[in-house]
């Protein structure tokens, strides 16, 4: 854990290339329930200003992309 804080406070650890899906407030009980039963293979974001959007895995939204700022960008314009 020590080694992970390290990177992290060095800004050498992309966190977003755990991120394996995304979901509005309507989503979050979903990506409780993905979490608990090891269902999606990386970290949920949940974004409460998106009303309406389900847990949605990042391949569904974006393809074969890595998520990013702009691609974070691009799904908050949706809303």
């Amino acid at each position: 854990m020590k080694a992970v804080l390290a990177k992290v406070k060095a800004r050498t650890l992309d966190t977003n290339l755990s991120v394996a899906a995304v979901a509005g407030l309507d989503g979050a009980i979903d990506g409780i329930h993905a979490v608990e039963k090891n269902l999606i293979p990386g970290k949920i974001i949940v974004y409460p200003s998106l009303k309406g959007l389900k847990l949605t895995p990042i391949t569904q939204l974006i393809g074969d992309r890595q998520w990013d700022a702009k691609a974070e960008q691009e799904l908050l314009k949706r809303s």
